[in-house]
């Protein structure tokens, strides 16, 4: 009984500092029965065969992982801010492309996939230009950053009324790989 009271105790006293350090995690779910959040209201529109109740349960999945997530990245040098980042950027990865649409996601499996993640940077001269890693758009524009696994990847950037430029970068488990790129008109 002292053992199961100890185990209690820890985990009521981790709760409340991951949401007191947090405002809940990156998620920051209050209830099973709240609306979306606006990160799982993307994924609900990219990927609609996954129910709301699926991603309310990704987002205490979430809550759960977040504060051993939060603390491995720190830990290689990137912010609670960053930390939130790939939390996120890992969560949308994991449910639009590895988990069937109703598979529920395990707090083990996002710390293990985004704790494996690194950081692309990506910044241009001029900036707001159009990127594309390995010939797929992405949805953002330069001066940016994205969450990847860890490989070599092929970074195009194109402006209207600029010559596009290439590079290839390697992003390391845990590590932030920095590319600039400067257009020539």
């Amino acid at each position: 009984m002292r053992t199961l009271n100890i185990l209690v105790v820890t985990a009521v006293i981790l709760t409340t500092l991951s949401c007191a350090r947090s405002g809940g995690g990156p998620a920051n779910t209050a209830g099973a029965n709240k609306q979306l959040s606006p990160e799982a209201q993307q994924i609900a529109n990219e990927r609609p065969e996954v129910s709301q109740t699926t991603l309310q349960n990704d987002e205490i999945a979430i809550d759960q992982a977040w504060p051993v997530i939060s603390d491995k990245l720190q830990l290689n040098g990137f912010s609670e801010d960053e930390a939130r980042e790939a939390t996120l950027a890992g969560w949308r990865d994991l449910r639009l492309s590895y988990l069937q649409p109703q598979e529920p996601l395990s707090p083990g499996i996002l710390e293990s996939y985004v704790t494996e993640l690194g950081k692309l940077v990506i910044n241009s001269t001029p900036a707001e230009a159009d990127i594309e890693i390995d010939g797929q758009a992405f949805n953002r524009k330069t001066n940016t950053s994205a969450w990847l696994e860890p490989g070599s990847y092929k970074i195009k950037v194109s402006k209207s009324g600029f010559e596009s430029t290439e590079k290839s970068a390697t992003v390391r488990k845990g590590e932030k790989t920095e590319t600039e790129f400067t257009l020539r008109q």
